[in-house]
């Protein structure tokens, strides 16, 4: 069986399409989804970098989809490719520059007291943003954010993830509140705090920061993430009824219905509900980890289908990103997006 199962792995995606669509007048849009998901290889898919040395997508797509044998679990799994949301490098970058023109410009004015009709705004804006500690919330690469925006003159990039495990309060205090080596050195080195990061999920991570901020009630500090799940936006709300100086803001929302969970049903084009959850629950014995929040769809069972070019957040349903090794009659599973794990 383990033999049989190697040996159909071998199969491209091109001889899997043409197989299904053989003799078929049901299964002829397959070949269109073949056309789209090798049109957005060349666009998006080939741009995830999270492993240099890693298997071409269109290989491992061909070995993703036979994780399985059925072909029907195979048809729903290449089916539901198009449906994730991929976030690409320009796209990403692109948010960097539109967040920090938005929301984040529009509350520096707001904790500036600036006024928006004085013909000087835009260098009085210049000097605020001098005064601005910016930072992440989980590691974020902070340097293209900055690089993008052209914020400049500013040495420590933190994590206050790290910082409120790791850092001294008051450490964090006394160096926002110390000698400015801009021209004004009059002026704290600080006055507020803008957190960006790629994408919040559930909001734990938020949380995680929130330690080294809550005691600073004389510093504004804003939270933007770039892309927020309904969870994340809820737990941001909450956050800022409960620290006052701190505010939420996100820059663009994800709806539930780009999710996929065990209560609710991911449609293909043609109306009919795709096996994805059934084939997501059979599996999960083979797909299964160790740590204590491991879910079939997910952490806390988000089941999100976004990721970016520079990873797989493990909000995703394991069976996108998981790598398991060949060692039983199951025969491993080979991922479609290996994702580069943070946790230990």
């Amino acid at each position: 069986m383990k033999h049989k199962r190697q040996a159909d792995r071998n199969k491209s995606i091109d001889e899997l399409v043409d197989h299904w669509t053989r003799g078929s007048r049901t299964d002829l849009d397959l070949a269109a989804i073949r056309d789209l998901i090798r049109f957005l290889d060349k666009e998006l898919y080939s741009q995830y970098e999270p492993f240099v040395q890693k298997a071409p997508f269109w290989e491992r797509f061909a070995g993703w989809v036979q994780n399985v044998t059925k072909e029907a679990e195979q048809q729903a799994l290449f089916r539901l490719v198009p449906w994730l949301l991929f976030v690409g490098k320009s796209e990403l970058n692109m948010m960097y520059e539109s967040a920090f023109r938005g929301p984040i410009t529009r509350w520096l004015i707001e904790t500036a007291g600036l006024d928006i009709c004085d013909p000087s705004l835009r260098d009085h804006l210049a000097g605020e943003i001098r005064h601005t500690w910016f930072g992440s919330l989980a590691g974020m690469d902070l340097g293209s954010f900055m690089r993008i925006n052209g914020i400049e003159e500013q040495s420590l990039r933190p994590d206050f993830g790290v910082l409120s495990e790791l850092a001294d309060t008051h450490k964090i205090a006394e160096y926002m509140a110390g000698k400015s080596h801009v021209n004004d050195a009059a002026s704290p080195r600080y006055r507020r705090i803008v957190i960006v990061e790629d994408f919040v999920g559930t909001g734990s991570q938020m949380k995680e920061a929130i330690p080294c901020l809550q005691n600073m009630q004389g510093t504004p500090v804003l939270i933007c993430p770039m892309i927020s799940a309904d969870e994340g936006c809820q737990a941001g709300r909450k956050i800022t009824a409960q620290y006052p100086h701190i505010q939420f803001e996100e820059y663009h929302r994800i709806s539930s219905s780009a999710r996929l969970q065990s209560n609710n049903s991911l449609l293909n084009v043609e109306g009919e509900v795709m096996p994805v959850h059934s084939i997501i629950e059979q599996t999960w014995e083979r797909l299964r980890g160790s740590d204590s929040y491991d879910e079939p769809y997910g952490f806390k069972n988000h089941g999100i289908l976004l990721l970016t070019y520079l990873n797989c957040p493990n909000n995703v349903p394991p069976m996108l990103h998981r790598e398991v090794k060949d060692t039983g009659p199951s025969g491993g599973w080979m991922p479609l997006f290996p994702r580069a794990n943070r946790e230990v």
